[in-house]
């Protein structure tokens, strides 16, 4: 008998437009080959990166590992806090009885599970450091990434090694000579046998998790047509690891392997909500077999009376509140989620949470289809706001036809506005073809009329809703902008845009098509206000006599361009792409007075006339700007810039003015590859240094973080900064974060997201002052499948 998966993949819609670029940094690639990728750095001739030893600082394996929070109190080393956790492993087995002739023991009471989670979760048994865990959580199989990863590589002198044959790699770097999985730590996998829907136990897994079937010698065979019962049909737990090298790539983000690559370097135990044995020990049979006769892991049985479930406390798992708050979202106060259970569920809430009903105009809302549903069903919802008008936007919808809106005018002619009335909006013009009919336009035109009827001559309100509250309203509400206030879209953009409380994404085709329309809402917000007839025909010639084109000059909106603003992750800290931070436009907009750069330099760096020391030569005559930080054993620098001399102001006028900006800091060598650690700027550097990247809520001014495209790196610190201030766990951070830029994907790399998940803990004992809490523990593992599982429903 084998367990059902409970965890099913979310049949939720997908909400994201994702760029190309963006969604391919979050999967694994199939078809990349480390080979190529070496001589497209080498062709390109780019600046090399700057490789790294990267490790959690000394200082920090002593917060991590000591009570922190009180002086004094004793640390311990990894080795030292491993041997005393398997120390207490081992006496706690010793009080233990094994079940019949096996090796495998009996957990018989509630106190006994809680004592064995308790010893797993303790602050004297923390995942090991990151330079301990990679690059073996990477998961490397081929030879090439195998080398890449190893800290005996040097990528920034021997990039081009990558390019020889097999067979000469293998000569520098043996197949056997790579770093072994790490094996200190007391791991411990759950694995509910039974596959219960509602399993119990925390951050449980099924044996299918574990389960690779062979591969025959001539292709992949399915599922379907394997008998479970015979064993030999699937791979030994340890596969991954003992892979042969092989010339093709994967990525860093491989984040659907953790539960396999962990499962052989740890302990199971094995349990199912109605604590039926049998099913418990063939499920452990399994796990004993494929594992082999040499592990040195423990195998445990749960087997109590299932009355005494609520005796284990903080382990068990509470239902996902499925419930969604009717308040503006607060940072501080949402939810309570810290384990990783259904992250799609808790993403789509969130999005329903943050983009709730939110007044853009007056009398003009803009809301998602939960907020819909909530006030049509509610009578006191409805009479608050009153709405007598609701047009839902979305990708099937088609311009309203002449016809339905005659038919609405005459409804408001003949009734009034005692009923609300529903109308439909396409969420971009490009869906329905390259360019807008003369009907279409007429629709459309039309549609701004009556909206603007019913909201300054009846003054009544108007929602405007998608699914996900911005998506695919847009359109419609950069149009109504043009209608009611600035005559260019431009200007309309760049107003709207610097709202934080209003998220504006659209499609890069629909902005050429608002700059066409741009003429005929200049002449159609002109007429007479007291006529109110429908269009049923175009001057063309009038039309475009009276056009006013915009003249101001801009780097922003282009049709080759990025045209979307960073994201707002708080008032003060933005989060976006180097375009973004490259932009004069953008940066005077939204008035930032910090950008944080990460690995990238934006375009008008170089009017600042001056050189970090790590560029410098002999022939530099300008300033030399030494770092303010070192990290990765010095290969990784922070640099500050103050933008506070008349000289370096004016040099930025010049390059098209950035009036508001007061600093820049630029970390170098920190690279998206997998191999640079981040932890040190958490937990490691001075808070005077961590205080200028970690941007706090209400400093002064505004900060844009952004790296390559605003989704690993940069991200990272923006999840950090949230973890940080708003005290939140990771799962609630990396959650809101990627809401809040959801036009794509965030998503750090492993090992950036690994050293994420030790920060949480960092943070987590801190506050706790080294004390047991109730919060439910997280689970490396088990956080990485639900991050799987959620970024396949954008990615396929």
């Amino acid at each position: 008998m084998f367990a059902v998966n409970a965890i099913h993949e979310s049949k939720s819609r997908s909400t994201q437009s994702l760029c190309k670029e963006s969604a391919t940094a979050c999967i694994p690639s199939k078809d990349d080959d480390l080979v190529e990728i070496a001589k497209l750095k080498l062709s390109e001739n780019v600046e090399s990166r700057k490789s790294s030893d990267t490790t959690l600082a000394e200082g920090f394996r002593d917060l991590h590992l000591s009570r922190v929070g009180l002086e004094n109190e004793r640390s311990f080393s990894i080795d030292s806090s491993s041997s005393l956790t398997q120390i207490r492993l081992a006496e706690f087995n010793s009080s233990l009885t094994k079940f019949h002739d096996s090796d495998m023991y009996v957990i018989s009471s509630p106190e006994k599970l809680k004592q064995l989670l308790d010893l797993h979760h303790s602050i004297d048994n923390p995942m090991p450091p990151s330079s301990d865990m990679f690059p073996y959580l990477h998961g490397p199989t081929s030879l090439r990434e195998k080398v890449y990863f190893d800290e005996r590589f040097d990528p920034v002198n021997e990039l081009h090694f990558l390019t020889e044959d097999s067979q000469t790699i293998s000569r520098r770097f043996p197949p056997n000579s790579f770093a072994k999985a790490p094996d200190s730590t007391f791991h411990l996998m759950t694995v509910n046998s039974q596959g219960d829907d509602n399993p119990y136990l925390v951050n449980s897994i099924v044996i299918e998790d574990l389960l690779t079937f062979k591969q025959t010698t001539e292709t992949f065979l399915d599922a379907d047509s394997y008998d479970c019962s015979n064993l030999q049909q699937f791979n030994e737990i340890d596969h991954i690891t003992n892979q042969p090298c092989t010339p093709s790539a994967q990525t860093n983000r491989n984040f659907r392997s953790q539960i396999k690559l962990m499962a052989p370097i740890s302990h199971f135990l094995v349990y199912n909500n109605d604590m039926n044995l049998s099913t418990t020990i063939e499920v452990a049979r399994i796990i004993e077999y494929l594992r082999g006769p040499d592990s040195s892991k423990c195998i445990y049985l749960v087997d109590f009376a299932p009355c005494m479930w609520p005796k284990v406390g903080r382990y068990l798992d509470q239902p996902l509140n499925q419930s969604h708050p009717d308040k503006d979202i607060k940072l501080s106060a949402y939810g309570s989620t810290s384990t990783p259970k259904r992250l799609c569920s808790l993403e789509q809430n969130l999005v329903w949470s943050v983009y709730n009903i939110t007044q853009l105009f007056p009398h003009l809302y803009v809301g998602n289809i939960l907020s819909f549903k909530q006030l049509i069903s509610s009578s006191v919802k409805s009479s608050h706001y009153d709405f007598k008008l609701f047009i839902y936007c979305h990708e099937n919808a088609h311009m309203p036809s002449m016809d339905s809106l005659h038919q609405t005018m005459r409804d408001l002619d003949k009734h009034g506005l005692r009923t609300p009335i529903f109308l439909e909006f396409s969420d971009s013009i490009l869906r329905h073809g390259a360019s807008m009919s003369k009907d279409d336009t007429l629709s459309y035109l039309n549609l701004m009329r009556i909206i603007n009827i019913i909201v300054n001559k009846a003054q009544k309100n108007v929602l405007v809703y998608s699914y996900d509250g911005f998506t695919d309203t847009s359109l419609l509400l950069l149009s109504l902008g043009l209608f009611w206030g600035c005559d260019h879209i431009e200007e309309v953009s760049l107003c709207l845009f610097r709202k934080p409380e209003v998220k504006f994404h659209l499609c890069q085709g629909d902005f050429p098509i608002l700059k066409n329309i741009e003429v005929y809402l200049q002449w159609f917000k002109r007429l007479p206000a007291k006529d109110t007839n429908l269009l049923v025909d175009l001057p063309l010639e009038k039309i475009y006599t009276n056009y006013r084109p915009y003249i101001r000059p801009t780097d922003w909106f282009r049709a080759d361009n990025e045209i979307n603003f960073p994201a707002f992750i708080y008032e003060n800290l933005l989060l976006g792409s180097v375009n973004h931070a490259s932009s004069i436009t953008v940066l005077s907009t939204l008035k930032v007075t910090k950008v944080i750069s990460i690995g990238e330099k934006p375009r008008w760096f170089s009017a600042l006339n001056c050189t970090f020391s790590h560029d410098a030569t002999s022939s530099v005559t300008g300033p030399v700007i030494e770092p303010i930080f070192r990290f990765n054993n010095g290969r990784s620098l922070v640099y500050e810039v103050k933008i506070t001399s008349p000289a370096m102001r004016a040099q930025l006028f010049r390059h098209g003015a950035v009036p508001h900006l007061k600093s820049f800091i630029y970390i170098h060598g920190l690279e998206d590859d997998g191999r640079d650690s981040i932890i040190p700027l958490l937990v490691d550097c001075p808070e005077w240094v961590q205080s200028k990247l970690l941007v706090a809520p209400g400093e002064p001014g505004k900060s844009l973080v952004h790296c390559r495209i605003g989704v690993s790196r940069s991200a990272t610190l923006a999840i950090a900064s949230v973890m940080k201030h708003f005290q939140m766990s990771l799962v609630e951070s990396f959650l809101y974060v990627r809401v809040r830029r959801f036009n794509v994907v965030i998503q750090p790399n492993l090992r950036l997201f690994y050293e994420l998940f030790l920060y949480n803990e960092h943070l987590r004992l801190l506050r706790s002052q080294g004390n047991a809490t109730n919060e439910p523990p997280a689970c490396w593992w088990t956080l990485c499948a639900e991050i799987h599982r959620l970024n396949s429903q954008y990615t396929g």
